[in-house]
This record gives structure tokens, C-alpha cells and sequence, in this order.
């Protein structure tokens, strides 16, 4: 069907559906409210999703019970991970049938169907397949030479990348300015630590997201940069005044919506008294400073009325420890909703039959609230009419042929343009900090090179970019993850040229996927004091036998500062993406790197944020 009749058609439908909206039960509204994940499901475990016994099992092609789920709760929308996506036609039978599940309900609204898919470090189709770019500190690396141009066209990519697959909304841009170096969950997830810089290319983002029909999402308000703590472990709580608030955390907010109208924006769950001290009780009956999720000052009084902000307001997700240390599922969701919330995300877990009643019942106790006056019922269907205008504008094709979606989407994903965007990012984006004489001359083709990485891909990855260029180059390599430090001493000596990469600081649980990925993230590029010190005691040991070292930061540039003393060159890239494609190696910074390095690329990238010469990369 072509796309006019396609619209056409959609909107059938819509009028067709706002006859039932009139007549919604409270019930069906609370639904529309609450966006579900669906990563994991197993239909033969017969324990709870809390239960130590529960076995995981990703879900990927969309079961009776959950289809069924959907149809009966009239639920908002369904919000997608990594182990929901596996190639491309499985993507879109899933999306496909997700929505004809949400077609087939009382309402007949469709669904939200989102994904934190901010390009870098954070995304959620597979790298295979699919666009991943170095992310958004890279994007504010371009800044200063390029303006809002990179932020437009990844955001342009994401989105279509996105829509050809079925997914409507996008939790992106972060609009978080990074002023801690110690951040364990933004860091190089944000633009810049510079509030205009963050407004500009998060407002190029919006536009260009929503232009390729994909909902954009500013997050996470009122602004979760100033911490080092990770609200998926814990509750940060930031010590700022209120002058420091507003010129900050919340200008980057302001800006945009005075220019944009993004449709949604994420509330974080942090603690800003400077903001609003008021006190809340846990499951426990401790008060604590509510948490800006739950804050109706901040949600009802600043968005709603200062800014006049007339699209939607969505939580992070509610099983992160910020909130679910603190409160009940349904304690969370009702402080929410009476806060001003729209859209309450992930407020339970259904992995298996058993857990299949724990929506009802959730819906059950959040109109019982309504009942006893705790929650206003007008507030509760203005925020419905939100939501159900804004699925004026969700295209839905329920009538396409799969096929025809799949081969449209086969020449979008990860297509040869998109592909040179992404190394072209990679290459304005690459930041030389100290020795940009030097890095003309650092390489020739008889240098004798060490590679000397956290993990091996990184060192596969750098070692045959550079031999893609200069194939006989004497290379050498040393994996720091694994390799005895008397094998790396020993290499060091033999070698003219060190080039040394460090990834600071660790992943946090969202790049993987959310909280439940807390163990495996401890497993995963853990970097410690230890292992900083480590490095640094290798790389003094090469500067003392005269050895040429070439420092490569591969995330937050902070570490620069901290190794600094003991390089002839600092290098920041912003990413260490490396993914296998088709037999080849894809690895977009690497590439950059190696190009510099051989003086193939002059990088012309500035360094986003301030380094802090007193406390970079010491946690």
C-alpha cells in the first residue's frame, strides 16, 4: 500500500477510535499511562520475575499472553531493548504485531512503541545492522567548527533508522550538561558541560528527529550532570543553589522548548532541594527530599505552567534504584501521576504467566487512588487527552506488506551514507589535546609500535587500521585487561611508539540496557584506581627509556589530565565502538585514530568540557 493510502487509512482509524475515547473508562486511561517492557519473557517458568528462580529469556517474537496483555489493559506503549532486536525482519514482525495487538483493544489507540537509542555508547538496534555513530560528546567535539550540522544529521539517521522499523519514539537527546568528571551515568552520553552548546545541538536533534516522524525526548530533567552517583544504584542528590540550577541544569530545558516543542520530556530521579526540598515517605515511612520525578513543583508548577510545556512528561524508568529503593510499584506510580507525570515507564516487571496479573492489579490500586481523592480524575484525562493526541501523529502500518517493510528498511539501515556519516563524525570529532606537532612525524613505516588497550577487539581494532594503511608497520600489542605486567614491560622496551587507550570512567547499567543489567555491567571494562595507576606506572616506565607515547582517551576526555605527565601526545576520541560486519572489522574511532596517527587526517575536534587537572580520572 503506498504511503498516501497508508496515512489515509491511519486516519480512518483515528476518527473511528475517538468515538470509543469519549467513552474510556477510568481504567482504560491509567493504561494509556504506563509504558511496559517486554525484554524478557519466558512462557515455561512458572516463578515470579523477583524470584531468584526466574529464567530469563529475550523476547522477540511477541507471545499470546503478552499480545492478549495488551489487547485487554488498553496499555500506552511498550518500550524496547537490545534483546528485543535481532535483525530486521524479526524487528518489524514484532512492531507489526505489537501494534495489532494495541489495534485489536477497547480503544483501538496505537502504541507507543520507544527505545533509548541516543547513538554512542547508549543504543538498542543492533550494531550489525545499524548506525551506532561515537556519540554525542563526539557530536559537541564538532561544535566549534561545524555548528548544529552533525547533531542534525545523526539525529536524522537515528530517526529514519528508527521509523523504517516501526519505532515512533526515541528517548533522546540527553540535554544534560556534564560538569562532574566523576559521572558515572552521563559522562559522554552529554554534548558538552557548556548549557548553550548542550541547547543548540539538542534543538538541531529535536527538530531532526521529529522531522523523520520519530518522537523526540529531552532528558533527564531538571538536569542529572552535576553527580556521581548513578540513579540506576542509587538516589543522587545535587548540591546546587537555585541561581546555579536555572543557569545550568535548567537553561538547556528553556532554550529548546522556546524554540522546539519536543514531544516528550524525561523527568530523572535525582534530588535537587535547591529546587524543591519538599519531603516525601518511602515504603519504609522515612521522609526523604522527593526525588524530581515525583516533584509536582517541578512537573506541574515550572514545565507546565512557567514553561507552558504542552507535550508529554515521562519518567525514567521506575525499577531503577533511585526509585524502587524508595518506594512500592504502585507508591511510584501514584506519586508520579499526582506529580504530573504522563507516562509512567517500567513501573513492573512481567517475565513469565505468573506475573501476568501484576498490571491489573497495578491499575486496580492507581484507580483506587482516584476513588479516595488521593489522585485528581481531571488530571488524570487531561493527561489521557495528551497522550491521545499526540497518537494522532503515531503512523502505524497496519495494512503494509512485511515483506515490503523489510526490503525498505534493508536500504536504509546502516546503509553506505550512513555509514560515512558515521566515520565522518568519528574523524571532525577526534581531539588532539597535546602534541599536535608531534603528531605530524609520530609514525613512520619502520616505527616499531605498541597498541596497548583495555580489551583485545580495541586492540584488533587498532592495530589493523593501522596495518590497513601501512601493512608492513612493525606492530605489537598489549592487552591490559589480561597481560602480565613484566610480558608489557618487555614490549614497552622493544617498541619506539606506545599508543595507549583508557576508557574512563566504568560502563554504567543504562549503556547495557537498564537495572537488571547491574551484575553484568560490574563484569564488564571495570575500571579502577588500581588499574588507572597501573597504566600510568607503564606508561612513566616507557617515558623514562625515551619512548615516544601517544595517550588515546576513548570516552570522557577527563583522563586526559590525569596522563598528561606521562604522554608526548593526548588524544580524545570520545568512543571505542567495535563491531564485526559481515567478516570485517567496523570500528569508526579506531579508524580516526589510525588515520591521524599516520597523518592521513589532520583532526580539527575541541574538547567539549574543562579538564580538571586536580581530580581527573582519580575515583
Amino acid at each position: 500500500m503506498c504511503c498516501a493510502r497508508q496515512c489515509r487509512a491511519h486516519r480512518l482509524i483515528l476518527i473511528k477510535t475517538k468515538i470509543s475515547l469519549q467513552n474510556a473508562t477510568l481504567e482504560q486511561k491509567i493504561a494509556q499511562k504506563i509504558i511496559l517492557d517486554i525484554r524478557f519473557y519466558n512462557e515455561d517458568d512458572h516463578h515470579a520475575s523477583d524470584s531468584a528462580s526466574s529464567a530469563k529469556r529475550s523476547l522477540i517474537k511477541l507471545t499470546k499472553n503478552i499480545a492478549a496483555l495488551i489487547s485487554t489493559s488498553c496499555i500506552g506503549g511498550v518500550i524496547l531493548f537490545k534483546e528485543n532486536l535481532r535483525d530486521i525482519e524479526q524487528i518489524i514482525q514484532l512492531t507489526n504485531d505489537l501494534q495489532t495487538a494495541a489495534k485489536q483493544s477497547a480503544l483501538g489507540l496505537p502504541l507507543f512503541l520507544t527505545a533509548d537509542h541516543e547513538g554512542g555508547r547508549v543504543t538498542r538496534l543492533p550494531e550489525v545492522i545499524s548506525t551506532s555513530f561515537t556519540g554525542n560528546m563526539s557530536v559537541g567535539a564538532t561544535y566549534q567548527h561545524h555548528g548544529v550540522d552533525f547533531a542534525s544529521t545523526v539525529g536524522d539517521v537515528l530517526a529514519r533508522e528508527l521509523s523504517v522499523l516501526g519505532i515512533n519514539v526515541n528517548h533522546a537527546p540527553v540535554v544534560d550538561v556534564n560538569a562532574d568528571s566523576e559521572n558515572p551515568v552521563i559522562n559522554s552520553r552529554a554534548f558538552s558541560d557548556d548549557p548553550k552548546t548542550v541547547a543548540a545541538l539538542a534543538i538541531a536533534q529535536v527538530k531532526s528527529m521529529q522531522s523523520n516522524g520519530v518522537m523526540a525526548t529531552l532528558k533527564h530533567f531538571p538536569g542529572h550532570g552535576n553527580t556521581n552517583v548513578d540513579s540506576h544504584t542509587g538516589l543522587p542528590c545535587i548540591d546546587r543553589n537555585k541561581e546555579e540550577a536555572r543557569r545550568i541544569d535548567l537553561a538547556p530545558f528553556e532554550n529548546v522548548l522556546s524554540q522546539t516543542n519536543p514531544s516528550m520530556i524525561m523527568t530523572a530521579h535525582i534530588q535537587y532541594p535547591a529546587l524543591d526540598s519538599t519531603e516525601i515517605t518511602t515504603k519504609t515511612g522515612d521522609s526523604i527530599v522527593v526525588p524530581a520525578t515525583m516533584s509536582k513543583r517541578l512537573i506541574h508548577d515550572y514545565l507546565r505552567t512557567k514553561l507552558n510545556y504542552t507535550g508529554l512528561v515521562v519518567s525514567d524508568a521506575l525499577d531503577m534504584a533511585g526509585i524502587s529503593d524508595y518506594f512500592t510499584a504502585t507508591q511510584a506510580v501514584i506519586n508520579c501521576f499526582s506529580a504530573g507525570i504522563d507516562l509512567a515507564v517500567m513501573p513492573i516487571r512481567v517475565r513469565s504467566p505468573i506475573d501476568l496479573d501484576k498490571l491489573s492489579t497495578l491499575i486496580v490500586s492507581v484507580v483506587d487512588a482516584v476513588k479516595s481523592g488521593q489522585l485528581d480524575e481531571d488530571e488524570i484525562t487531561a493527561s489521557f487527552e495528551r497522550i491521545c493526541k499526540a497518537k494522532e501523529d503515531v503512523f502505524v502500518p497496519f495494512s503494509d506488506d512485511v515483506k515490503q517493510q523489510v526490503d525498505r528498511a534493508n536500504a536504509v539501515l546502516g546503509c553506505e551514507a550512513h555509514r560515512t556519516v558515521e566515520q565522518s563524525l568519528a574523524n571532525e570529532a577526534l581531539s588532539v589535546v597535546k602534541g599536535q606537532e608531534k603528531l605530524k612525524r609520530c609514525i613512520t613505516s619502520t616505527t616499531k609500535v605498541l597498541v596497548m588497550m583495555p580489551q583485545q577487539p580495541m586492540c584488533e581494532a587498532m592495530t589493523n587500521t593501522l596495518q590497513q594503511h601501512v601493512a608492513s608497520l612493525p606492530l605489537n600489542e598489549t592487552n591490559l585487561q589480561c597481560e602480565d605486567k613484566a610480558v608489557s614491560l618487555a614490549k614497552i622496551e622493544a617498541a619506539d611508539v606506545i599508543i595507549a587507550g583508557h576508557i574512563y570512567p566504568k560502563q554504567s547499567p543504562v549503556e547495557l540496557g537498564g537495572i537488571e543489567d547491574i551484575d553484568a555491567s560490574t563484569d564488564r571494562l571495570h575500571v579502577s584506581v588500581d588499574a588507572q595507576q597501573q597504566l600510568y606506572d607503564l606508561l612513566s616506565f616507557a617515558k623514562s627509556n625515551n619512548k615516544d607515547v601517544v595517550f588515546v582517551s576513548l570516552r570522557t576526555p577527563y583522563d586526559i589530565a590525569w596522563f598528561d605527565p606521562v604522554s608526548d601526545i593526548c588524544i580524545a576520541s570520545y568512543a571505542y565502538n567495535v563491531t564485526i560486519i559481515e567478516g570485517k572489522m567496523h570500528a569508526p574511532a579506531f579508524c580516526a585514530i589510525a588515520n591521524a596517527l599516520l597523518g592521513d587526517l589532520m583532526p580539527s575536534g575541541n574538547l567539549p568540557v574543562t579538564l580538571d587537572k586536580t581530580n581527573a580520572g582519580q575515583s
